[in-house]
């Protein structure tokens, strides 16, 4: 007999929405333009689409890291434990 363990992977990736004057906007990977950035987050087998109100790469990692965060499950166990 083996336990199964449930995959409870959590993916938080930061995308760019490319404006239509954008020179990039062919190259779906290329996040260093000065479009809207947005998170795409995928739990539970469910993909959420979230702005992250920024334009800016390094402001949308930030946000992108902060969501990861609140979905570690040891991150909210040390939090639970210190309460």
């Amino acid at each position: 007999m083996e336990n199964q363990v449930a995959s409870a992977t959590t993916v938080v990736a930061v995308y760019t929405r490319h404006a239509p004057e954008c020179p990039k906007r062919t190259d779906r990977y290329w996040k260093r333009c000065k479009c809207r950035k947005a998170l795409c987050i995928r739990e539970e087998g469910k993909i959420r689409r979230v702005s992250a109100k920024a334009r800016s790469l390094e402001q949308a990692e930030r946000l992108a890291q902060t969501e990861r965060e609140r979905r570690d499950p040891v991150r909210r166990k040390l939090q639970e434990i210190e309460k």
